[in-house]
């Protein structure tokens, strides 16, 4: 009975193991403390950039922030002037299920958004941010996912927690964008804890799941012995 008792007790530890998803998403949190895994790109003869910092302001602006959502550092946008801010990272799924989860406030200090003039900042009254599904090449948006500004009258705005169901995507590779537009005013979109989850192909739960009972098999019988 007591050897009955003691592989019950471990069989049933080692079946709740978890079977992790993958993670498709390079330095999510920033904590590098600089954009390792991402690409930063600045619309030409604009004034600001993304910066990583742990500061509770912005660092050109000065503007107040609430800092890192998590960790030592987060992402953040800021200028003097008008400007056009993109951060991007590639990422491929393989055609299983896969969420997209990010960390995001947007600072508006002009009363916008105003996003319906497109994203170049030398047309139109523009204020707003994005974050789009690229295809591989970056010229392309496939799936927008936010188009706005939180509001001006709770700056500095708290995190807001979001997430997507990207599967539909399907196979291939892609691109996430957080792109920032702004010609009114200072304009901060702070963005931290990035995360695209996929989870495991199925011939891996299978060869998991195979192996677990493998395990399982051995601890009986040396606990039989």
């Amino acid at each position: 009975m007591k050897k009955t008792l003691v592989f019950l007790a471990v069989l049933t530890l080692v079946l709740s193991l978890p079977t992790f998803a993958d993670e498709l998403i390079t330095n999510g949190g920033f904590e590098t403390g600089d954009f390792t895994g991402w690409t930063v790109t600045n619309q030409a003869g604009g004034s600001g950039n993304w910066y990583t910092t742990g500061a509770t302001n912005a660092p050109l602006s000065g503007e107040p922030t609430v800092g890192p959502a998590s960790g030592s550092f987060y992402a953040v946008s800021d200028q003097t002037g008008p400007g056009g801010h993109n951060l991007t990272q590639s990422f491929t799924l393989n055609g299983n299920t896969a969420t997209l989860s990010f960390d995001m406030f947007v600072n508006d200090y002009d009363g916008g958004p105003f996003c319906n003039n497109g994203t170049d900042y030398t047309s139109g009254q523009v204020e707003c941010a994005w974050v789009n599904i690229l295809d591989s090449t970056g010229n392309t948006v496939l799936s927008n996912l936010y188009a706005g500004a939180d509001p001006l009258s709770s700056n500095p705005n708290p995190y807001t927690s979001y997430s997507f169901d990207i599967t539909g995507l399907g196979p291939g590779t892609y691109q996430l964008q957080f792109l920032e537009v702004d010609n009114q005013s200072f304009f901060n979109m702070g963005v931290d804890n990035v995360s695209i989850n996929e989870a495991p192909e199925p011939g891996s739960i299978f060869l998991f799941g195979t192996g677990l009972a493998g395990l399982a098999g051995i601890i009986r019988r040396r606990i039989a012995n």
